[in-house]
C-alpha cells in the first residue's frame, strides 16, 4: 500500500490500480485508476482529495455514505491543463495545495 497524502483526518491510498480514502473508521474504496496513481494530495481545509494519474479524479470530502464509486469526477491531463478542474472545484486548483 501506498500513501500519497496524509492530513489530520484522512489519508489517500493505493495498492497498484486500486484507490483508498482513510479515515479514523478505516479504508473505503474510491476507485479503479488505469496505470496506477501517481499522486495525490488533500486540500488544508480537508474539503477536496485529489488523485492524480491517468487523469485527475476530484473528491469532496467528507465522503457520503451512498457514494458511488464510478461517478467520482475523473478529468484528462488535457482537460486539467485547459482549467476544466475548476467546474468540479469552485476554487483556484492553486488553494488546494497543502501549507
Amino acid at each position: 500500500m501506498i500513501t500519497w497524502a496524509r492530513s489530520k483526518q484522512y489519508a489517500i491510498l493505493s495498492d497498484h490500480d486500486y484507490v483508498y480514502l482513510e479515515t479514523e473508521q478505516g479504508q473505503r474504496l474510491l476507485g479503479w485508476m488505469y496505470g496506477n496513481p501517481t499522486g495525490g494530495l488533500i486540500d488544508r481545509h480537508e474539503k477536496w482529495a485529489v488523485v492524480i494519474g491517468t487523469g485527475l479524479w476530484v473528491v469532496r470530502l467528507p465522503l457520503a455514505d451512498n457514494i458511488d464509486v464510478d461517478t467520482v469526477p475523473v478529468l484528462s491531463s488535457t482537460q486539467v491543463f485547459a482549467g476544466a478542474g475548476q467546474a468540479h472545484v469552485g476554487t483556484p486548483l492553486s488553494d488546494l495545495a497543502p501549507e
